[in-house]
């Protein structure tokens, strides 16, 4: 899928480009941006957290894009003056149609040699579409991933045009599929960056293990909790997200600013309304609730960043907010979590360390879907929370 440099002398041109629409990869790139400290020109498209400081963007030698498209169009403005382009691309694994729009555009550009993907899950999204992956047999499970490989390729060798891709029989549709998103690496040098890479260990998984070979790695949290960023560093990876100088103190552990006793993971109203999540910090504070009693005298509310109603929540019970827009993951790569969580059900307690305490977690739905409730069945067998501890929507 790479196109052969043209007969040069001239040293290639580097090129570092990173896409994603989510939260948990762009927390993780930019991790990878103030670790690397490289000089190379980045383009840079972070549809939740975008990069809008100038002075910042002109430090590390990068340019902010709203769009992937808009993103496509200077790139190859940008590589048409070069006879010899090494691109590294960062993206998001499950938005692969991302990936896939992306890299079809960059192969149409002479001299253009896609380098290395470095791909990290979306969250907990990728573990969901394994969870019913794993109930196909192996004969249906290895003809998916060659069907999804063949599909990939045409997929990315088509016109942009749906119609014209029709007509000349390219594929039509990149489905969100294990078989999309999981074989990147049989067509360029690809890490697979993984929240709960020890989920590939379930035995049902063994053939995708096999499939994705050495290419999968743990993701890493650990960048400022044991000191691998110097100050300059943490500064940049702060100011990459957005974290202002105020909002960092918030989330520093201190004598005048100590740990929460209790924060509660709120989610948008694709996920539960703002009435059930009042309800479930209204049961969660009274001595006779389902939830056993939080005595907490400092807790606070995390708010989805793309949720209307954060507000209204934290009014109702009069609680301390943690900014919707500073990742959560924030506190877990400082070590500053707080002393207990609980909340909505998330992906984001996949990220927690294998001994934190969760208190509870609500999932939607009702105890009759127990054992097709994809994300509690993967959070049960990753031992993120045991089953007292769990509560379903319907209960409030």
């Amino acid at each position: 899928m790479t196109s052969s440099p043209p007969n040069s002398q001239q040293s290639p041109y580097f090129l570092e480009i990173y896409i994603d629409r989510a939260t948990l990869p762009t927390v993780q790139q930019a991790a990878m941006i103030a670790h690397n400290q490289s000089q190379n020109p980045k383009l840079i498209c972070w549809q939740r957290h975008p990069v809008n400081n100038e002075t910042l963007l002109k430090g590390i030698n990068a340019t902010s894009f709203v769009s992937i498209a808009s993103l496509c169009q200077h790139a190859t403005k940008l590589l048409a003056g070069h006879s010899h382009s090494h691109i590294t691309i960062y993206g998001n694994t499950y938005w692969s149609k991302d990936l896939s729009k992306l890299i079809r555009h960059l192969s149409r550009i002479s001299g253009v040699e896609i380098n290395k993907l470095e791909l990290i899950d979306d969250g907990s999204s990728e573990y969901q579409k394994m969870f019913h992956w794993q109930k196909l047999s192996l004969s249906t499970q290895l003809n998916d991933l060659q069907t999804g490989l063949s599909n990939l390729k045409s997929y990315l060798t088509g016109h942009d045009n749906r119609l014209v891709r029709l007509l000349t029989r390219h594929s039509n549709k990149l489905p969100r599929r294990i078989s999309s998103f999981f074989n990147w690496h049989h067509l360029f040098p690809t890490t697979y960056h993984m929240l709960r890479l020890d989920y590939l260990d379930k035995p049902e998984l063994s053939q995708l293990k096999r499939h994705l070979g050495d290419n999968t790695q743990q993701i890493r949290w650990n960048y400022i909790s044991n000191n691998i960023f110097n100050a300059e560093q943490q500064s940049l990876f702060y100011q990459l997200l957005n974290v202002s100088a105020k909002d960092q103190d918030l989330i520093q552990v201190s004598e005048s600013q100590p740990k929460a006793e209790f924060i509660f993971i709120g989610v948008d109203s694709t996920s539960a309304s703002s009435e059930l999540q009042t309800k479930v910090i209204a049961d969660s504070r009274q001595e006779s609730g389902l939830i056993p009693q939080i005595n907490a005298k400092k807790m606070q509310f995390k708010g989805h960043p793309f949720a209307n109603f954060n507000q209204a929540i934290i009014d109702a019970h009069q609680m301390s907010q943690m900014p919707s827009m500073i990742p959560f993951e924030t506190l877990i790569m400082t070590g500053n979590l707080p002393q207990k969580i609980g909340g909505m059900a998330s992906s984001l307690y996949f990220s927690l360390p294998d001994d934190y305490h969760i208190e509870y977690i609500v999932f939607s739905g009702s105890k009759l879907d127990l054992k097709e409730h994809a994300l509690l069945q993967i959070m049960l067998y990753l031992k993120v929370i045991t089953p007292e501890r769990i509560y379903f929507s319907e209960q409030f």
